[in-house]
């Protein structure tokens, strides 16, 4: 019987505040550094977001995501 666990990959999203996109991209580039080589690769996405996203989808009254 095999009793290793077959690796999964999975996506994880941060929202936070900064100054300006240069400094999210610094946050996000030091936050990578705690993979500890977990991944074999990484991609940086920086976009900004508008705050009421999170209430627009509460006021559709859609099933939670998770």
């Amino acid at each position: 019987m095999d009793t290793t666990m077959a690796q999964k990959t999975f996506e994880i999203n941060i929202r936070f505040d900064a100054e300006s996109k240069d400094s999210a991209v610094a946050l996000a580039e030091t936050l990578a550094g705690y993979l500890d080589g977990r991944a074999d690769g990484w991609a940086l996405s920086v976009d900004e977001c508008r705050n009421d996203t999170v209430i627009l989808w509460a006021e559709s009254g859609g099933d939670e995501p998770f």
